[in-house]
């Protein structure tokens, strides 16, 4: 019995050296990660932000960014402007040391998306795609400084209900086109176009919504060009199929362009799943060149003529795919065309966890291997899911990424932030921003 009780209390002192052993390990590595975070420039704390969802770039060289913010201690969808010097601090001239805060209307800013544009005279417009009971909008504009533009719309805000817009542009004559998905019965494409002051402009259909509806499927706008002959091309994607391109071109006065596909309309069987929406630029030649992505790397792109067909002399009637086997599905992307004809993509793409992806392409379609890591770059965090949710170029042609970083505090559990990233031409993190290209922000 003594015998017993003895190999019992030596099996007690064990366990608790170990979990003392435990305690101070974990303890050093909690120390190491505020070390490494909290008492770095990488990161700057002030409060608790979700994620930031729209960048645009000054013609001063000053960064903005749009955010959701929400706290432990008093939950709350607090939307935020935030702006950047060129090397990635903080402007503390601008707002409250560098953040304005704005009145949100989402019930769920999880659900929420926004788009930035910047006027000649710096001018902030803001457009939120936000949730309350429908899908909705706000549009709202702002001064240089961050101060609400009193003379846009109703003390510097327009709303649309049940209007999900998800793309601005600015026309050449600096009015505002929105467009989006109209949610009803049967999705379709939408767009407005609005004057500097807020106000629907009434040469464009008439002051109305221009809803285009694709026949049995329902249809989601998900991007914009004005072409320079004005006439705008809205491309988007169906749920139905994910083979289907739905595309309809517009006269600037909002009126269908018959000359395309004889309704303004176009239904393109690509006969290649995508994973996403696809960039669209027109090419001297009048033609449509349109690029996406596929399964595990599959780059696809579409050449259209410029009545609505598919052009034959283009890949395989009209559609070629490159495999470039990035090992993962790239979904939720932007595609960007460059002066050189070079394409960028930047998306989320899934390995271990979600990680950003940013891919270099050719003109001719093939990699650009003098573009990061023979031709792309991966960049993972801290081992946790991110997400990419704008892109912008500055007029130095460098990039610039933002999204949302999850980072793991073993205080706190995981935290979110907000990440900028900004690369060089050649997809090299540019190291004079920020510390190694980064900067991120817990608001």
């Amino acid at each position: 019995m003594k015998m017993t009780r003895f190999f019992m209390k030596a099996k007690i002192a064990i366990t608790l050296r170990w979990a003392l052993i435990c305690f101070v390990l974990l303890l050093m590595l909690t120390s190491c990660f505020k070390e490494s975070y909290e008492d770095d420039d990488y990161v700057e704390y002030y409060e608790e932000i979700n994620a930031a969802r729209a960048i645009g770039v000054k013609s001063n060289g000053k960064i903005i960014v749009a955010g959701y913010i929400s706290r432990k201690e008093e939950p709350t969808n607090t939307m935020i402007l935030a702006q950047y010097l060129e090397n990635g601090d903080l402007d503390t001239s601008f707002g409250d040391k560098g953040i304005v805060y704005l009145n949100s209307e989402s019930e769920d800013p999880g659900f929420s998306s926004s788009k930035i544009l910047i006027t000649e005279d710096n001018k902030i417009i803001l457009s939120e795609n936000f949730k309350k009971g429908n899908r909705n909008t706000l549009v709202s504009k702002y001064n240089s400084d961050g101060s609400p533009d009193l003379t846009f719309g109703t003390n510097g805000r327009v709303k649309y209900l049940s209007v999900g817009f998800t793309h601005m542009q600015l026309a050449k004559n600096g009015n505002i086109l929105l467009s989006g998905t109209k949610y009803s019965s049967k999705d379709s494409f939408c767009i407005v176009q609005l004057t500097p002051e807020g106000e629907v402009d009434t040469a464009f259909h008439s002051g109305k919504l221009l809803t285009i509806g694709f026949s049995a499927y329902n249809a989601y706008c998900a991007n914009i060009l004005v072409q320079e002959d004005n006439k705008i091309m809205l491309t988007g994607y169906t749920d139905e199929d994910k083979s289907i391109l739905p595309m309809a071109r517009i006269h600037s006065d909002g009126s269908l362009d018959s000359t395309f596909h004889q309704d303004g309309q176009v239904l393109a069987d690509i006969f290649y799943d995508y994973w996403g929406t696809f960039g669209v630029r027109q090419k001297g030649n009048g033609k449509y060149l349109l690029t996406g992505m596929g399964n595990l790397g599959v780059v696809i792109r579409v050449q259209i003529n410029q009545d609505g067909s598919l052009d034959s002399n283009f890949g395989n009637q009209g559609i070629e795919t490159k495999d470039y086997s990035f090992g993962s599905i790239v979904r939720n992307y932007y595609v960007e065309y460059l002066n050189n004809g070079n394409t960028i993509i930047a998306g989320n793409a899934f390995y271990h966890t979600q990680d950003i992806v940013i891919i270099g392409l050719l003109p001719s379609g093939m990699l650009d291997t003098g573009f990061g890591s023979s031709g792309w770059n991966v960049k993972d965090f801290s081992g946790e899911n991110d997400d990419l949710n704008s892109i912008a170029f500055q007029d130095d042609g460098k990039i610039l990424l933002a999204g949302e970083a999850v980072i793991f505090d073993y205080s706190d559990g995981s935290i979110s932030v907000f990440f900028i990233i900004r690369y060089n031409q050649d997809g090299s993190q540019d190291l004079s921003f920020g510390k190694n290209g980064v900067v991120l922000t817990n608001i």
